[in-house]
């Protein structure tokens, strides 16, 4: 079925990406079903994160984990131990990358996970603000703007994110990595 709804994606182009936040609850059955797919999992500071979802208005039924605190923080921890899991069992089919290593060095990364891919470097990878395909996400505006090595803004809002980091020491007191018998 998924093949079919992506079918229009994939038929001017041999490689699509799927973005989608909660993409990491389907990476089992993914990894199983689509065995020459490769998944990238992209991590980032974990307040940093959970205030960009926060903030952001998704559409109607999507992200519903995003308008409050605790469940961002369970969110956001389920998905890097689910994410370090996959890895651990598929690690030349599932990678995770570090965003702020991105946005440090983005031509060495972006070659590494081009690499990982098994896909060439074109050095519009490092321009993709000049890319003029069609975007449908919420972050469409920030991918027409030139990568940006400072994008913490979570340090702006001082103690009013404390909650937020108060949830996401709790969930990881509570928390514990799973594993595949």
């Amino acid at each position: 079925e998924y093949l079919s709804l992506t079918a229009r994606f994939r038929s001017e182009h041999a490689v699509m990406t799927d973005k989608a936040p909660n993409n990491w609850l389907l990476a089992g059955a993914a990894l199983a079903m689509l065995p020459g797919a490769h998944f990238l999992h992209c991590h980032r500071d974990a307040v940093e994160t959970c205030w960009s979802c926060f903030k952001q208005l998704f559409g109607p039924g999507q992200a519903h984990f995003a308008y409050d605190f605790d469940h961002l923080a369970h969110f956001w921890r389920a998905s890097e131990h689910v994410s370090r899991l996959w890895e651990a069992h598929h690690p030349g089919h599932f990678s995770r990358r570090c965003y702020e290593d991105l946005l440090a060095d983005p031509e060495t990364e972006t070659r590494n996970l081009l690499d990982f891919c098994g896909l060439e470097f074109d050095p519009a990878c490092l321009r993709p603000h000049l890319a003029t395909r069609s975007i449908r996400t919420p972050s469409a505006a920030q991918v027409r703007q030139p990568i940006r090595r400072a994008t913490s803004r979570a340090s702006q809002y001082g103690t009013s994110l404390d909650p937020l980091r108060q949830a996401l020491a709790r969930v990881g007191h509570q928390s514990s990595v799973p594993s595949i018998a």
